[in-house]
């Protein structure tokens, strides 16, 4: 049971840091079944996830926006970010389907 992230890797928040930021995560179903799915961060404060769960029907897609919030001034050119995300998804099953989605 798969899903496919895009980017897939890491998302790009580009400087000045000091702005609220906007970036596409893109889900995307390849699968023959409904898939439900959560999206998690290391720093919730930081971050606003919309929406931060939800259902992709198979074969589609569906954009989510990560917007990081504006820092009060820049960090340092050699400052690594540690902030991750994580996103759980799983298969929605005929068993599954009448579950709400905290419980599957």
């Amino acid at each position: 049971m798969s899903i496919e992230l895009e980017p897939s890797a890491q998302l790009g928040f580009r400087r000045p840091l000091t702005e609220a930021i906007k970036e596409s995560l893109i889900i995307r179903n390849p699968t023959q079944l409904p898939i439900a799915f959560k999206v998690k961060t290391t720093a919730p404060k930081q971050y606003c996830v919309r929406p931060n769960s939800g259902r992709v029907e198979p074969g589609q897609e569906l954009e989510v926006q990560v917007q990081m919030q504006a820092m009060k001034e820049d960090p340092p050119i050699d400052f690594k970010c540690k902030d991750k995300f994580l996103v759980q998804s799983v298969a929605i099953t005929a068993e599954r389907e009448q579950l709400a989605p905290a419980d599957l």
